[in-house]
């Protein structure tokens, strides 16, 4: 199989490139592949709402993070809006995050909320934090720019 390796770097308009994103605090795989290779639009309503293992050909490079979906299609949805479809935390655990942990995620366990998505490593975690989403979503938020520097998105 041939991968398909779009590097995307820039997606506004302007002289001035975007900024560098480290990537250094995000939980990533071997070649910098993120949520285990599951398709990040797969998870919200308009790409099947069910969590999919993305496919090795289409695969796509955005700010130094490798992202595979589950078609073209998917990876046009990504393409055209990647803020809306990236993961929240570096792909780390949402709840741990607003207890400023790091902590690994199952990529099957996971929460929508507006256009964010949300990764849990257990059940119990992913339904502490369902519980109250907003207050946990200010305390990740929170950690997360001390972590790594990021304003997260809302």
């Amino acid at each position: 199989m041939i991968a398909l390796l779009m590097c995307l770097q820039a997606f506004g308009s302007g002289d001035q490139p975007p900024p560098v994103r480290d990537t250094k605090e995000y939980n990533l795989g071997a070649n910098a592949l993120a949520i285990s290779g599951y398709d990040p639009v797969s998870y919200f309503a308009d790409g099947g709402g069910v969590a999919t293992q993305g496919k090795e050909e289409f695969t796509l490079e955005y700010k130094k993070v490798a992202y595979r979906f589950t078609s073209q299609e998917n990876l046009e949805k990504f393409v055209s809006k990647p803020k809306k479809y990236e993961p929240t935390y570096g792909n780390w655990c949402a709840y741990a995050m607003a207890f400023n942990q790091k902590v690994d995620i199952d990529p099957k366990l996971f929460t929508i909320s507006g256009d964010r998505l949300h990764l849990f490593v257990s059940e119990s975690a992913k339904l502490e934090f369902d519980g109250n989403i907003p207050a946990f979503e200010r305390r990740a938020d929170a950690n997360w720019k001390k972590i790594s520097g990021e304003s997260p998105r809302k």
